[in-house]
């Protein structure tokens, strides 16, 4: 199987990568960093097609913004997917544009991101040692991700065979909200924002 996922925000690579990993040992694994425009030709028709496309998080937004035309016969996965994140727009997101604002601000006054990362990963329910830590986006592409997020919208996607998972915990998203918006979203009771446990309901979902 070959899976192209669209990483959520303040994540690296090589951390979301070994998330898939655990459910999908055998997959060919790309992980796109949302915000890289030069990974959009992955994206493109005229690109090899993948078996399945996932967006988590921020990456879920990124992915129904830029995965068009959909391959087909691919299947296609938002975990903790985002329509509209500020908390003001009622599509879900629990977290304000005050917030969203204030966080580019201290953003752009650091030179080192890492104790905002730490008090995100803390917030989202995210457990991440250093080594994940480090490689984490840098401050100009954490800064563009938060106004990606503060200022983009989505359609609801309708497609009856999308995956769709979120966290009735998500402390960063609003579950029953989404599933309003997305009829095909599917609620798991004991999982939060963290990836791991969704990436999981999606390969018991997926065809053998």
């Amino acid at each position: 199987m070959k899976i192209i996922a669209v990483n959520g925000w303040g994540l690296g690579p090589l951390w979301f990568s070994g998330q898939i990993k655990a459910a999908f040992p055998q997959a060919a694994i790309t992980v796109i960093q949302p915000m890289d425009t030069d990974a959009l030709s992955g994206l493109t028709p005229s690109a090899p097609p993948a078996d399945l496309y996932l967006g988590y998080s921020l990456g879920s937004l990124w992915l129904m913004k830029h995965l068009h035309p959909r391959p087909a016969g691919a299947k296609v996965a938002l975990l903790a997917p985002i329509l509209e994140f500020p908390l003001e727009k009622n599509r879900g997101g629990r977290v304000s544009a005050t917030q969203l604002r204030y966080l580019i601000r201290a953003l752009k006054r650091t030179e080192d991101p890492r104790p905002i990362l730490r008090a995100f990963y803390q917030d989202a329910g995210l457990s991440l040692n250093d080594d994940a830590l480090n490689e984490a986006p840098g401050i100009d592409d954490l800064v563009r991700g938060l106004e990606y997020l503060l200022n983009t919208s989505a359609e609801s996607p309708l497609a009856s065979d999308l995956i769709a998972l979120a966290g009735a915990l998500d402390p960063l998203l609003d579950a029953q909200t989404l599933q309003r918006l997305i009829p095909a979203l599917e609620i798991l009771p004991q999982a939060g924002h963290a990836p791991l446990p969704l990436i999981k309901r999606l390969a018991r979902l997926m065809p053998a």
